[in-house]
């Protein structure tokens, strides 16, 4: 055998031995792990309450500006015959929800202090008239009572006059809330004393 053939032979030899032998120093990089699929987001910000029988009550507010009160345009309409036609207003905040006292004849009370406006905490429970309800800040309750329908109250339409003080009432309710709940502003804008404006929103 030549001596090229030989050298060629040599070369060969050490050429496979070299990457064998690297070939062994590397590791497979392992596999990424499949990523878990992104949970569902919650909804924000939520009114829960107890009722007499038991059932829990659900009130979405999500991203609404919406009122508490005995009234039946009210979003949470309260039963209790001691509660203001507008006792409240919940309104967005960012990503807080505030709860503010319309000038309520009984006040509200958020974990048993009297409020005039408050952004609330998940797990605060506010107190209107004799109703208490839970604010959650996120949740996947089923059902929205602010939805539904709501009690007409018949016992207050029973004479022509209560039809009229009711649409001078109405008017009252609105003007209150285009004024974030001012009094003074509200009553100056229909142009009535502050003590004529009250007797309308109580």
């Amino acid at each position: 055998m030549s001596s090229v053939v030989l050298v060629l032979v040599g070369v060969a030899v050490a050429a496979a031995a070299f990457f064998m032998t690297r070939g062994k120093g590397e590791v497979a990089a392992p596999a990424p792990a499949a990523s878990a699929a992104p949970a569902a987001a919650k909804k924000l910000h939520w009114l829960t309450q107890q009722s007499g029988d038991g059932e829990q009550v659900v009130w979405h507010l999500g991203q609404r500006r919406v009122t508490a009160g005995r009234g039946p345009t009210n979003f949470v309409q309260i039963t209790d015959p001691r509660a203001s036609r507008k006792q409240c207003q919940f309104a967005p905040d960012g990503d807080d929800v505030v709860v503010t006292d319309m000038s309520s004849a009984n006040g509200i009370f958020v974990n048993g202090t009297v409020v005039r406006r408050k952004t609330l905490v998940d797990g605060d429970v506010i107190k209107l008239a004799d109703q208490e309800f839970t604010y959650h800040r996120e949740g996947d309750f089923e059902g929205n009572a602010g939805l539904g329908r709501k009690d007409a109250g018949k016992n207050t339409l029973r004479t022509t006059k209560v039809h009229r003080d009711l649409g001078k009432a109405a008017k009252a309710d609105m003007m209150l809330e285009a004024m974030d709940g001012d009094v003074e502003k509200a009553a100056a804008a229909m142009e009535v004393s502050v003590e004529e404006f009250n007797e309308l929103i109580a």
